[in-house]
């Protein structure tokens, strides 16, 4: 029997000891304490979506969205009807944006192929375009995706030269609008200069364009756009995982903050 107790390391034995806890203990503690509040609000996005309603909110047709005034929410269940315009593939998601209006849809395409070896031999083709969208889904403002889909807004910004308002500063935007009346002043004054007296007169020319004329173009040929992005088929519901996640986090953050007090009121002998 003393042979037995002559092998235990007494510094174990220290180690076991409650009054000999190293400060190691209540900083992980710590740790998956502040882990978790980052981690939840992260997803409070995913939280607020995972609560609405059921039934979508109706945005209409894309064509009529501006001549309606129609605010569009962000964060929120939607459905909306429109011509699919501007394409582009990805691996997984095709992309494309609706004819008039600010938003551009992320759909799961259907000829998705998900091993990888099938998906190398057979390659992803692209599924036959569809010429009229109609679905509804999650649609978030872009500037709340932070640096998600930077890949997408440098494609639209390099194939489209389509601008994305929250990438640029308010100076950046008034800079590109004053180089815009600028080209279309210079394309206004020769087109004037190079027309006869009586073409003039006919067309209506002038030698520098009107307040309606800088109004139509800022309209038609925006500088950048706040656009919106509508996640297809993505309902609340499908968001459970985020609750789940949140409610195992804040078990273990309540555990943890169990144990930290323990561990102070030992340390300090209480």
């Amino acid at each position: 029997m003393s042979e037995k107790n002559e092998e235990i390391d007494p510094e174990l034995l220290a180690l076991a000891d409650p009054k000999h806890d190293t400060i190691l203990k209540p900083f992980l503690m710590i740790t998956v304490i502040l882990m978790g509040f980052w981690v939840i609000n992260d997803w409070e996005q995913e939280l607020r979506y995972f609560f609405q309603s059921a039934k979508p909110v109706e945005l209409g047709d894309s064509m009529e969205m501006e001549s309606n005034a129609i605010q569009i929410p962000h964060n929120t269940f939607v459905t909306t009807t429109g011509i699919p315009t501007r394409r582009s593939n990805a691996d997984r998601y095709r992309y494309f944006s609706l004819v008039g209006s600010k938003i551009f849809v992320e759909q799961k395409r259907d000829d998705y192929i998900e091993d990888p070896f099938e998906r190398e031999v057979n390659g992803n083709k692209g599924d036959v375009d569809r010429v009229y969208f109609r679905g509804s889904g999650r649609i978030l403002h872009f500037s709340k995706l932070g640096g998600r889909y930077n890949g997408l807004r440098e494609y639209y910004r390099k194939r489209y030269n389509t601008g994305f308002c929250e990438q640029l500063s308010p100076a950046a935007i008034e800079e590109l609008r004053q180089r815009q009346v600028d080209s279309l002043t210079l394309f206004t004054q020769k087109t004037y200069d190079a027309a006869s007296p009586e073409t003039r007169v006919k067309k209506s020319l002038k030698p520098k364009p009107s307040a309606e004329d800088i109004e139509t173009l800022a309209k038609e040929e925006p500088v950048c756009i706040d656009a919106y992005l509508l996640q297809a088929d993505i309902e609340p519901k499908n968001h459970i995982g985020y609750l789940i996640g949140s409610i195992l986090f804040a078990f273990f953050m309540l555990f943890n903050l169990y144990l930290l007090i323990r561990w102070i009121r030992r340390f300090l002998g209480k």
